[in-house]
């Protein structure tokens, strides 16, 4: 079962789906309030402030997360050790940024009514409601978070990818130690490495 859990498809899977859930979830309303009479501006107003606006790093982490994951999985092994990292800080980002939301929606959307006033600062704000977003965002996190553990313990049996994509690097030497060329460099050449000596294409016949 730990097994299953630490594999290189189970974090990338719960990598990607995290990053994909809060790319989704930045674009919703997370805390609606009324504008407070300020100076120059009269209030009863309603705001609401979306995920994105109200944590615009949020999307950024997101991504980290996803080419984190992306990079544990298919690089060798400082590229895994750097990915697992980059996994790391973006689902601790990711959490802190939301759980900063949900104790102070105040602030969020003293900033985002100030925008909309067109003054430059905060216009204060009351009557503060969360949305069910951010705490969806909350559990996005947490599972972003597990990605990164699982990645941490799976990181010691993981692999690059497989050679088989690479081309090769062995040298054939000849019978009297000279350089034979390989299929692959029959292949650059625009050659047919199947054909044998006998075998080269006949010119077409006039």
């Amino acid at each position: 079962m730990r097994r299953r859990l630490t594999s290189r498809g189970s974090v990338v899977m719960a990598a990607a789906v995290s990053a994909l859930a809060v790319l989704a979830l930045a674009r919703q309303p997370w805390a609606t309030g009324t504008i407070g009479a300020t100076a120059g501006v009269p209030g009863g107003g309603a705001v609401e402030v979306t995920g994105s606006e109200a944590a615009p790093g949020l999307v950024g982490l997101a991504l980290l997360l996803a080419a984190g994951a992306l990079a544990a999985a298919t690089t060798g092994r400082i590229g895994r050790i750097l990915g697992v990292l980059a996994m790391w800080a973006g689902a601790l980002g990711l959490v802190a940024l939301v759980a900063d939301v949900v104790l102070d929606p105040g602030s969020a959307l003293s900033v985002r009514a100030a925008a909309l006033s067109g003054i430059t600062g905060e216009v204060g704000t009351t009557g503060h409601r969360l949305t069910w977003t951010p705490w969806a965002a909350l559990a996005v996190g947490a599972l972003a978070l597990l990605a990164a553990a699982a990645a941490t313990l799976g990181l010691q049996s993981w692999s690059g990818l497989s050679s088989r994509y690479d081309s090769p690097t062995t040298v054939t030497a000849g019978a009297r130690g000279e350089r034979v060329g390989t299929d692959w460099d029959r292949l650059s050449a625009g050659e047919d490495p199947t054909l044998g000596p006998d075998d080269a294409p006949h010119e077409p016949r006039s």
